[in-house]
């Protein structure tokens, strides 16, 4: 996807968040936070609604324990609320060579199972639903925002296919130098000089 129709679903994307309240908002960045803490190797990641409810800075009841039964219904469903949240890149650029009416929509999250307060797992969600727990993670372009690796759709494709936990820093150091020679190239210069040190 072009940098600029990138940039500017992402811009949507926040929009949205807003729009459906500040709770919303609030609730997306708590997840992404804790999804780069603790994702596995696949990319999901196990989250309590108690460690939603923590980080968001809840306090918990004094002599009752636990947080107030109506403020985990509300995070809860603000948590159900960022599932619909999807971004749209259309009418793409001729300039990249795409004709035509291009569309992808992709999800801010994905929500692969909810566990319930039995331990059980629900797959799909019926009507309200009181899980203590989701394993998720964000769509692929939100996710690519995430790890600052939207510059990673540029690069050698030998780069692109290195592991991106074993050879992180490789791919970093390649999309930095990708980035500036794009830049430089849209500048007219064939070569760019670095100091190493």
């Amino acid at each position: 996807i072009p940098e600029e129709a990138f940039i500017k679903a992402m811009e949507e994307i926040a929009s949205l968040l807003k729009k459906r309240g500040t709770e919303v908002d609030d609730a997306g960045k708590v997840l992404m936070h804790l999804w780069g803490r603790n994702k596995n190797p696949d990319g999901w990641a196990t989250v309590s609604l108690n460690e939603i409810c923590a980080e968001l800075g809840l306090k918990e009841r004094r002599g009752h324990g636990g947080y107030e039964p109506a403020k985990k219904d509300a995070i809860r469903a603000s948590v159900d609320r960022l599932t619909t949240v999807k971004m749209f890149v259309r009418d793409l650029p001729e300039a990249y060579g795409i004709k035509g009416r291009v569309k992808t929509d992709d999800p801010y999250i994905i929500i692969r199972n909810r566990v319930m307060p039995d331990g059980g797992d629900q797959q799909e969600l019926f009507g309200r639903s009181r899980w203590e727990a989701i394993s998720f993670q964000p769509g692929l372009i939100a996710r690519r925002v995430i790890e600052v690796e939207k510059q990673f759709m540029f690069l050698p494709r030998g780069l692109l296919a290195l592991d991106s936990y074993r050879f992180r820093a490789t791919k970093l150091l390649g999309a930095k130098l990708t980035e500036l020679f794009r830049i430089n190239a849209s500048r007219g210069l064939n070569t760019h000089s670095l100091r190493v040190k």
